[in-house]
């Protein structure tokens, strides 16, 4: 994947019907991670997020491949946040804005994301 991130932090996506999605996330909470993203990266593993903390936006400026985004809010003391919206397949040059509410956003792969999130656990 040649990536600059360990997508070792096993959470899951939770599902409205019950169901559960397993993750690998990997967090960029500093300027300069949430600067870079997945710049420049090839191409992102199915099932692997790269976690934005604190980003209510995204550009895409440099990417080489379309994502999905998870627009999250705050998480709880399970360590669980409320999927606000979802945004598929974002294009390469372009930018996005969160929702009222979001927090923070996880980046996966265009077309990964389940249907019906209602939920992100993300382990501390």
């Amino acid at each position: 994947m040649g990536t600059r991130y360990d997508f070792g932090r096993a959470g899951e996506v939770r599902l409205a019907n019950g169901g559960r999605v397993p993750l690998r996330i990997a967090t960029a909470d500093g300027f300069r991670g949430r600067f870079l993203g997945l710049m420049g990266m090839r191409s992102l593993a199915g099932g692997c997020g790269l976690l934005l903390k604190g980003c209510t936006s995204i550009h895409m400026c440099f990417m080489r491949f379309p994502i999905d985004v998870i627009w999250i809010g705050e998480t709880d003391a399970q360590g669980v946040a409320e999927v606000l919206r979802v945004d598929s397949g974002l294009r390469p040059w372009r930018v996005a804005f969160g929702p009222k509410g979001a927090r923070s956003c996880i980046e996966v792969a265009s077309g990964w994301t389940p249907v019906g999130p209602e939920g992100v656990f993300i382990p501390a």
